[in-house]
């Protein structure tokens, strides 16, 4: 908020805090949800989302990654953090503990705090990949520990967790009896291999939420459209609390949503092409900067 305001002070200043794409979303994603817009689908939609976005979530998480997730255990929301807000809400009684690995996208400080939790960091350092390190992990489990979030591609250090790291982490969680919150905002952008979601280690839904968004991989940051897929207890949860909250997402950026993902497989690798080359070209700069590092 305050470099924000600051920013505005000067005019050749270029802002890298906000993961804002400086692409604009797909033009055949606008034209398709303007031609819904026009066709009607103005209205409230069902409280849990559009049927026809949350039949696309479903059939996207069994293509992609084989992974069968009923209607009734997703929930459409807006944006992705919404979706976090309302895990925590749902999740959170006074006094849990949540554990972010840290460096950390900041506003999961927030969404806990306002939710009645206690942040708990498990730093990361760059000597590991800013992997997570189980040991460290496992030192900060407590009895009030309620959740740990797993943010991979990782938002700000980039780091992709090994499998075996996210196959450690889903068996402490059963071990230890607390809950994984995968946001899994840049799935897109696993340059080196293709992205696992962490649901691939908890098949059952049995402790894992994941939250979702449709801002970075389709450069929609301004639609607010992301989604909740949880076990359906928590969706039923989620879904009461956001009656009080804004009721339903956006129906033109649900119809939005439906197309991108009908799209992907054409609209993405445009889009996560070009940022590869951008970081590519940036990670050369940085490393012939004396004093910098970067992996």
């Amino acid at each position: 908020g305050q470099s924000g305001e600051l920013i505005k002070q000067f005019d050749d200043i270029i802002n890298f805090s906000l993961g804002d794409p400086d692409f604009t979303t797909p033009e055949k994603i606008i034209d398709l949800a303007m031609e819904d817009a026009k066709n009607g689908h103005t209205h409230y939609t069902d409280f849990r989302g559009d049927p026809e976005l949350v039949y696309e979530i479903s059939k996207y998480y069994k293509e992609d990654f084989g992974l069968d997730v009923g209607h009734d255990k997703i929930m459409v929301t807006t944006s992705g953090s919404h979706a976090i807000w309302l895990v925590m809400e749902a999740i959170l009684n006074e006094g849990d503990e949540v554990i972010i690995p840290e460096p950390c996208f900041t506003p999961y400080l927030q969404q806990v705090k306002s939710a009645g939790g206690k942040v708990v960091f498990l730093p990361t350092c760059e000597e590991e990949d800013f992997e997570i390190n189980l040991e460290r992990l496992e030192g900060l489990v407590t009895d009030k520990t309620k959740a740990l979030i797993i943010n991979t591609p990782n938002n700000p250090t980039g780091t992709c967790y090994k499998k075996e790291t996210m196959e450690a982490v889903a068996a402490m969680a059963k071990k230890h009896d607390f809950i994984i919150i995968a946001d899994d905002v840049y799935t897109e952008f696993s340059f080196d291999e293709p992205f696992v979601p962490m649901l691939n280690f908890d098949r059952g839904l049995e402790r894992t939420i994941t939250t979702a968004s449709f801002s970075k991989n389709f450069a929609m940051t301004g639609w607010r459209i992301g989604y909740i897929v949880a076990p359906d207890y928590i969706v039923k949860t989620t879904q009461n609390i956001n009656e009080g909250n804004v009721f339903t997402a956006p129906s033109i950026s649900q119809r939005a949503a439906v197309h991108a993902l009908r799209m992907r497989k054409e609209l993405c690798p445009p889009i996560v092409n070009e940022i590869k080359k951008r970081m590519d070209f940036a990670y050369k700069r940085i490393k012939d900067i004396p004093k910098l590092s970067c992996l």
